[in-house]
Order: C-alpha cells, then sequence, then structure tokens
C-alpha cells in the first residue's frame, strides 16, 4: 500500500522555500504479520517483557498498529558491566515495534539495539531515566541498501542529576526517516545524541532532532556526521530549546555533511530558540564538497582515488564509532563504510 504522506515537523515553522518544514513522501507500507525475529543477550539483570500490541502515536506523525511491543526495566541500584543486546533480523519482514526502556534510581547500563536485514523498519523507543541514572543506547540501522524504509522515533524523559547519551548509526533502506525529542526535566540532567548517516543513489534522508532544557544546569549535546552520494537528499533539523527556568543550562549542536557526488543535496536548518536569559546556546552546520588538497596529498602516498575518500569519511565518523562500546559493531560498521 503506497501512501502520500506528510511526516516529521520541525518544532517551529520556517519559511516555506526552505523546504524543510516537514518531509513530504510517498512510503509503501507493506502488510504486517506478528514479528519473532528478536534475539537478546545479556539480559539477566533486567526485567524483559513483550507487551500488548498497539497504536503507534509520536511526532513522526504515522500512526500505524504495531507488531511488536517490549518493556525493560533497569533495576534500581544496579550496574551492568556486559552491553544489553537486542537484535532484530528483518528478513524481508516489517516490523513496527514500540520499546519501553525505564533506567530506576542509580542504575547503570549499556543497551546496544540493532536492526538487520532487508524489510521495512518503524521503531520508536521510549526512555524514562529515574534520578542518578546513567545510560547509553547505541541504535544501529544496518539494513540493506535495497531495503524499503528505516524509521526511528526516539523520545526521553530525564531526571535529576541523571545522564543518558545516544549513538544512531542510520545506514540502510532507501529512506530513513528519524525523528529524537528529548526534556531534561530533572536538576543537572545531561542529554548527548551522536549520529553517523550514509546516502546513496537516490536516497532520502530526514533527521528532526529537539531536546529541550526544562531545569536548571541542563546540558545536552548533538553531533552528527553524515556523507551522501548518488542523488541522495538529506535534511537536518537540529532544535536546543530553553524553557523558562532552564537557566545556567549549555547546549550545543553541529552536524557535517560531506557531499561525495555533484546530484547530492544537504539542507540542515539548527535553531537554537531561548526563553531564558541565563544560558549558553552554540550551532553550527556545514556540508560541502571533500577538500581536493586534502585528497590530493593522500593520493600521493600511492592510494586511489576511492581509497582516498573512504579514508576520509573514516576519519569523520571515528570520533563517534569508536564511541560505541562494542568493538565487533565497530567494525560492522566500517566494513558497511568500505563497500559502499
Amino acid at each position: 500500500m503506497t501512501n502520500e504522506l506528510i511526516l516529521n515537523a520541525t518544532p517551529l515553522r520556517t519559511s516555506e522555500s526552505y523546504q524543510i518544514n516537514d518531509l513530504k513522501i510517498k512510503l509503501d507500507i507493506p502488510e504486517t504479520k506478528e514479528f519473532n525475529n528478536a534475539q537478546f543477550k545479556n539480559i539477566e539483570k533486567i526485567t524483559l517483557k513483550k507487551s500488548e500490541n498497539t497504536l503507534l502515536s509520536n511526532k513522526i506523525g504515522l500512526e500505524l498498529q504495531t507488531n511488536y511491543s517490549l518493556n525493560i526495566i533497569v533495576p534500581k541500584y544496579t550496574k551492568i558491566e556486559q552491553n544489553i543486546e537486542l537484535n532484530f533480523k528483518l528478513t524481508e519482514e516489517t516490523l513496527i515495534s514500540k520499546i519501553n526502556i525505564k533506567y530506576e534510581q542509580n542504575s547503570e547500563a549499556n543497551i546496544i539495539i540493532k536492526f538487520e536485514g532487508s524489510g521495512f523498519n518503524y521503531s520508536a523507543i521510549e526512555l524514562q531515566a529515574e534520578e542518578y541514572s546513567k545510560g547509553k543506547i547505541t541504535i544501529a540501522n544496518l539494513l540493506e541498501s535495497t531495503a524499503n524504509t528505516n524509521i526511528f522515533a526516539i523520545s526521553n524523559n530525564i531526571a535529576d542529576n541523571s545522564e543518558i547519551s545516544h549513538i544512531i548509526v542510520d545506514f540502510g533502506g532507501e529512506n530513513k526517516i528519524s525523528n529524537y525529542y528529548s526534556e531534561l526535566n530533572g536538576y543537572r540532567a545531561k542529554n548527548s545524541l551522536k549520529t553517523v548517516y550514509l546516502g546513496q543513489d537516490n536516497n532520502r534522508l530526514d533527521l528532526n532532532y529537539h531536546i529541550k532544557h526544562i531545569a536548571e544546569k541542563t546540558n545536552s549535546e548533538i553531533e552528527v556526521q553524515g556523507a551522501i552520494d548518488g542523488n541522495s537528499k538529506k535534511s537536518f533539523k537540529g532544535t536546543i530549546d530553553f524553557l523558562k527556568g532552564s537557566k545556567e543550562s549549555k547546549g550545543t549542536e553541529s552536524e557535517n555533511c560531506v557531499l561525495l557526488s555533484d546530484k547530492a543535496k544537504s539542507i540542515s536548518l539548527p535553531m537554537l530558540l531561548c526563553h531564558e536569559d541565563d544560558v549558553n546556546g552554540e550551532h553550527g552546520v556545514s556540508s560541502g564538497k571533500i577538500d581536493p588538497k586534502k585528497l590530493f596529498y593522500i593520493m600521493t602516498k600511492g592510494i586511489s582515488y576511492e581509497d582516498a575518500r573512504k579514508l576520509i569519511i573514516k576519519a569523520n565518523f571515528n570520533n563517534i564509532i569508536n564511541e560505541i562500546p562494542d568493538e565487533e559493531l565497530q567494525e560492522k560498521i566500517i566494513e558497511i563504510i568500505e563497500k559502499i
């Protein structure tokens, strides 16, 4: 079933001439059946239960019935040393999922969520972090390049003195759509989001990130590194929002997009919204082709043109990839970059 949709609206409308307020797209949404191809690792110390399927409703703006729902609780006063792993295999299957994650008070854990295969993926991940909790969540779209669509809708509610960081790897699928919405509700709450993305052929990428500073002395960081080739088109919308009452808070955002072809198109809209005086916000974006002088220098070392381009892309991505707490996943990501 093909649907003409308007998705992923910006929190604040801008001029229509920018063509970035929302995503107008035709999506082929396959029929769904119960999804049973999920595997878990190192879950002994957490509570993990399947829950009833429900209607997905979030800031993406696409309402669909889930065919897989999961609740995860990291118990209070628990520090889990091993990575908790959730692996979803989409062998031409459709996954429409909702994953609820709760970090209870004084808990700490790393969670890795991987999506592989060639199916349609629409996954919503809703996180609640209670006081003095700490979590790093890696979400990896490793679908085949020929897969239909990958959609992430991620939301956070972060309490006093808690720290939540996300790493998003967004590689697979013809359409890559992501929405990240975070509320720093607690005193000294921290939130970090770091993303790497790749676009090729006729890929469509739409990233919409929005972090709200609500309480005092909160801290946020958005860092995005990407590269697009062929006829691919990317839109990045990043918003750091300082609400009244968020004094002495700090937020930064940056995005860098490398254009690997003359036909690839990048549009970026970084926004700082401020309703409080005593805050510190910084933002910056850049896009352009690889510096020919840098490329020439590498090629003088006997390295081919294509390999030199790969080296530069990997160098841009390395700082984020190296923060993934799993060496095997790091190596797999590098392999995908090499192939593309």
